[in-house]
C-alpha cells in the first residue's frame, strides 16, 4: 500500500496508474484478509459479531473521512501532497502493525464453545465441501456487486443527470450512507451475538433492497437523501455479520 501510494506521485502515463492501482489492490486484499483472520482468532462465537462490528466501524470511519481529508489536501496543496499523505499514513500503519500487533496464529488457543453459540457445535465438514460456507460467500458476492455497483456508480449518475444535483449534494447523500452504516454496525454486531447471524443478514438485505428501490423513485432531493439513509441502514445491519458467520464456521473445525 505504501509503495503504491508513493508511485502515484510519479505517474506520468495511464498504464502506470493502472499498474499502481493493481498493486494497491493487492496490498489491500492481503491486509483485509489478514485482519479478518486476526479478529476471528482473538474472538469467540459469543462476541465475534461485536468484534467484527468494531473492525467495520473503523473501516467506515476511514471511508467517511478519507475523501474529505484527501479533497482538502488536494484542493489547498496539490494532488501529489494527497498521495504523499496516503503514503505516510500507510507507512505509519505498517510500522505500528509490525512492532505492536502480536502474532495470533502461533499462540492461538481454541476458545471454549459456549452453549448458546449461533453455529451448530457438531464438527463441520471442510470448507471446500461446506455448503453453508459457499452460500454465505455467494450472499456477500452478490451483495457487493449489487450495492457497490449502484452506490458507487449509479447513485452519483442519478443525482447528476436525472436530478441535476451538484457535487456537494451528491457527496452529502453518499456521506449519509456511510454515517448510517457507522451508526448501525455496532448495534448489528451485538445483536447478531444475541440473536444469531442469519436473523440479521436477512432483514439487513431486505432493508438494503428497499433503499435501492427507493432510488428508482427519487424524483426530488429529499427522497434521494431518504433513500441514502435507508440504504446505509441496510448495509450497516448486514455489514459485519457475514464475516462473523464465516469465522464461526471456520472456528467450529478447530
Amino acid at each position: 500500500m505504501t509503495i503504491s501510494a508513493l508511485g502515484y506521485v510519479f505517474v506520468g502515463e495511464y498504464w502506470q496508474l493502472v499498474a499502481f492501482r493493481l498493486l494497491q489492490g493487492l496490498g489491500s486484499a492481503i491486509f483485509s484478509v489478514s485482519a479478518l483472520i486476526v479478529i476471528g482468532e482473538i474472538s469467540t462465537q459469543a462476541n465475534r459479531g461485536q468484534y467484527m462490528s468494531f473492525y467495520w466501524g473503523s473501516f467506515l470511519l476511514g471511508a467517511s473521512f478519507g475523501p474529505i481529508l484527501g479533497g482538502f489536501i488536494g484542493g489547498y496543496f496539490s494532488y501529489s501532497a494527497g498521495f504523499l499523505s496516503f503514503c505516510g499514513l500507510s507507512l505509519v500503519a505498517t510500522i505500528f502493525g509490525y512492532f505492536f500487533i502480536p502474532e495470533t496464529k502461533q499462540n492461538k488457543s481454541t476458545p471454549a464453545k459456549l452453549p448458546d453459540s449461533n453455529v451448530n457445535q457438531a464438527v463441520s465438514p471442510p470448507l471446500r465441501t461446506n455448503i453453508n460456507f459457499w452460500l454465505i460467500c455467494t450472499v456477500v458476492l452478490f451483495t457487493l456487486i449489487t450495492v457497490s455497483g449502484n452506490q458507487i456508480t449509479l447513485v452519483p449518475i442519478l443525482g447528476y443527470e436525472h436530478l441535476g444535483l451538484t457535487e456537494g449534494q451528491v457527496g452529502l447523500a453518499l456521506t449519509l450512507v456511510a454515517v448510517m452504516q457507522l451508526i448501525m454496525v455496532p448495534f448489528a454486531g451485538r445483536l447478531s451475538d444475541r440473536l444469531g447471524r442469519k436473523k440479521l443478514i436477512v432483514p439487513g438485505g431486505m432493508v438494503t433492497v428497499l433503499g435501492l428501490l427507493l432510488f428508482t423513485r427519487a424524483n426530488y432531493y429529499f427522497l434521494f437523501l431518504a433513500s441514502s439513509v435507508i440504504l446505509g441502514m441496510g448495509r450497516g445491519l448486514c455489514g459485519p455479520v457475514p464475516t462473523a458467520y464465516v469465522a464461526d464456521t471456520a472456528s467450529s473445525e478447530d
